[in-house]
Formats: C-alpha cells, structure tokens, sequence
C-alpha cells in the first residue's frame, strides 16, 4: 500500500479511538445525571411528604388549641408553621417553583 494511506488509515485510527473516549465520557456524564435526578426527585418526595405530614400536625394542633388554649400547644403549632414555611421554601427551591433570583421580573 501507498505510505500516504497508511499514514491516513493510522490518522482516522487515532481519531476514532478519540471519538471513542469521547462518548465515554458523554455516558459517563448521563449515568452521572440520571442518578442525580433521580436522587433530587426522591428528595423533593419525600419533602413534600414532610409538608402533607406538617400540615396534618398543623390541623391537629389548631383543634386542640381551640378546646384548651395551651400556651404549650400554641408554641407547638408556631414551631409546625415555621419548619413547614421552610420546607416548602426548600421544595421549591429543589424542585425549581421558587423563582430564580438572579433573573430579573420585566
């Protein structure tokens, strides 16, 4: 064979090993952010499972604070609220419902 397709083969031989490693690189990458949407969707599960859970505890905590006026009870239900406030402002930062700061409202 002819030197200069020799040298052609061997340089479309290089080139497609690069190619190659590329795609690699690219499943890689994939399978990398697969798992990490997946983990973030069973995270934003499970906080709104929490939320549902704190709003029940929230409903609950009113009714008996209606029948006996418990300071206790009053503190418990502010505690519910505020960790529910930030759960839910958590969830929507996780799952993308919160508005981005950085983009400016025309």
């Amino acid at each position: 064979m002819n030197q200069k397709y020799l040298i052609r083969i061997a340089e479309l031989e290089c080139q497609l090993r690069q190619k190659d490693q590329q795609l690699s690189l690219v499943e890689e990458t994939e399978a990398f952010l697969r798992s990490a949407l997946a983990r973030a969707e069973e995270k934003i599960e499970e906080d709104e499972r929490e939320i549902e859970h704190l709003r029940a505890q929230i409903e609950k905590l009113r009714r008996m604070l209606f029948g006996t006026r418990s300071e206790k009870l009053r503190r418990e239900v502010e505690q519910a609220e505020a960790l529910l406030k930030q759960r839910e402002q958590d969830s929507d930062r996780y799952s993308g419902r919160e508005d981005d700061p950085q983009v400016e409202v025309a």
